[in-house]
């Protein structure tokens, strides 16, 4: 097939074209070697590195990218050389031992970094940033030939190729003696990033925090076991394929410790890091402080809500109290003035009768007045009667009476509408005091023959009206004229209301008084 074919051959700076490793990194970065000068070409640019010039002996013999940003440098001459992001990590090799010196390759398995050479093959891990060997397979421990070749991980087993044949080493040999597995975190996620662990983890109440943890793996990553405790002096849990979700409680800060062996062996050495718990919001100070804030507020608010309505509430019972010391002062006023006077004049009546002096009809009359004025006492504190229509009815009853008694012609309208709205017992008292004050006026001063009436209630008002036909105003004259205008205004004004009169054609006069619908409770 034709394809695209390109050449990447800079002759002032690559002075040979014989390539003997390549290697693609984790971000697609190509490595290679050419004599003993390392090179990359990343995003079609070319990089040398002439700062590692000279240190990889006389030839680099294999590259394999280990980590995200990292490779691994097999050499003869130099050793094992570790590189990352084109800067000297580490470098393993022992003066004089050319099992360590002189490498033909390098192969990562899990975490287990093999190289093989001319002494055999070794197996190395990161400690750190450093590469410690942790165990050398040769002849004496039953390999073909010290002149290893390659390895590969096959079955479980180790799998080594030298210059007399293949050797399969069983994962099950290791040998217990060998160096304990050092582990390490390998990635730290919270939430979807990955975190630093340079200062540890902070952690949000709601935040999923994922923990993986790697060692070396020797002949194969399933030989290694991991344990995870998140306080210290607790219980260790097991850690399966070293990985950890963690929901645990986050009501306080905690550190993560780690500890891994190989197969049964004893555990070996604890890492961690610790892990800041961030309380929610609710937890801070300041919102504690504000909710106490509010809580003291509050609490302040409703005691000075009980007081006010207690205060309220005393208040109120105390002006019931002196409207019910009023309303009995009264009732004793109208009983020893008005009832006392008219029973001492019926007592004395009596006596004149019984003498032989008198008249009897004069006596009945005055009876039938006291009886009328119990009636009113006793409508006046009858709680029934407190409504607009009782109070109509009683002020037409009494109007008509007295109508008729002294010879006037009498007529009414009433429209109260049904039902029964409620009207204090002053208002009622106070108004029918006012007509009975009108009526003995039109009686004494209007020379009036007829009167008329009317009683009307509507959603806002309550109008009373008193029209008469005589030819002088109903107030009387002189200090008379002006007491009884003053007593029936004072009376009036009380209770909030309106009154006045007005000239009737072709003679006579009205008296309006009107009363507010909202103030008659």
């Amino acid at each position: 097939d034709k394809g695209t074919v390109r050449r990447f051959v800079r002759p002032d700076i690559i002075p040979f074209v014989r390539i003997h490793a390549l290697e693609e990194d984790a971000e697609g970065g190509i490595w290679f070697e050419n004599g003993n000068e390392l090179f990359s070409l990343k995003d079609g640019e070319l990089r040398t590195y002439p700062e590692l010039n000279g240190l990889m002996g006389l030839r680099i013999t294999d590259i394999v990218s280990y980590g995200s940003h990292g490779i691994v440098l097999a050499t003869m001459g130099a050793g094992l050389v570790m590189v990352r992001e084109g800067q000297l990590l580490h470098q393993v090799s022992e003066e004089g031992d050319r099992s360590l010196s002189e490498l033909k390759r390098v192969r990562v398995y899990g975490d287990t970094i093999w190289t093989v050479g001319s002494g055999g093959a070794h197996a190395f891990m990161l400690d750190g940033d450093k590469l410690r060997r942790v165990r050398t397979i040769t002849e004496r421990e039953g390999l073909a030939s010290n002149d290893a070749r390659d390895v590969v991980l096959w079955k479980g087993r180790s799998v080594i190729g030298t210059a007399q044949g293949a050797t399969v080493v069983d994962a099950g040999a290791v040998p217990q003696s060998m160096p304990e597995p050092v582990p390490y975190f390998h990635e730290v996620l919270v939430g979807d990033s990955a975190y630093s662990l340079t200062d540890g983890v902070v952690l949000d109440p709601d935040a999923d925090l994922r923990v993986t943890v790697r060692s070396i793996a020797f002949l194969t990553p399933e030989l290694v076991q991991y344990q995870y405790r998140m306080l210290p002096d607790t219980e260790w849990r097991d850690m399966p394929g070293g990985t950890i979700d963690y929901v645990g409680p986050r009501s306080r800060d905690r550190r993560l410790e780690v500890r891994s062996r190989v197969a049964k062996a004893s555990w070996g050495r604890v890492i961690g890091f610790p892990v800041r718990v961030v309380p929610p919001w609710y937890l801070n100070g300041w919102a504690i402080a504000l909710f106490m804030l509010s809580l003291v507020g509050g609490s302040v608010g409703m005691v000075l809500v009980v007081l006010k309505w207690r205060h309220r509430k005393e208040v109120r019972r105390a002006s019931e109290i002196r409207m019910l010391d009023q309303e009995r002062r009264r009732i004793a006023a109208d009983v020893h003035d008005d009832l006392g006077a008219d029973l001492s004049h019926l007592l004395g009546q009596a006596r004149r009768l019984q003498e032989g002096e008198g008249e009897v009809g004069r006596l009945v009359h005055d009876i039938g007045r006291s009886v009328d004025r119990i009636d009113e006492i006793i409508w006046s504190l009858d709680p029934e009667r407190d409504n607009v229509r009782s109070t109509a009815e009683f002020i037409e009853h009494w109007v008509r009476d007295y109508a008729h008694v002294n010879g006037l012609v009498f007529r009414s309208n009433i429209q109260v509408g049904p039902g029964h709205v409620p009207m204090h017992t002053k208002q009622r008292r106070e108004l029918a005091l006012v007509v009975k004050e009108a009526m003995r006026n039109i009686v004494k001063h209007a020379e009036a023959t007829q009167v008329h009436l009317i009683f009307r209630m509507d959603e806002f008002t309550v109008r009373l009206e008193l029209i008469d036909d005589g030819r002088v105003s109903p107030v009387g004259n002189g200090t008379e004229r002006r007491s009884g205008t003053a007593n029936m205004e004072r009376r009036i004004h009380s209770l909030g209301g309106r009154i006045g009169k007005e000239a009737v054609a072709p003679h006579g006069t009205r008296l309006i008084i009107e009363l507010d619908g909202g103030s008659l409770e």
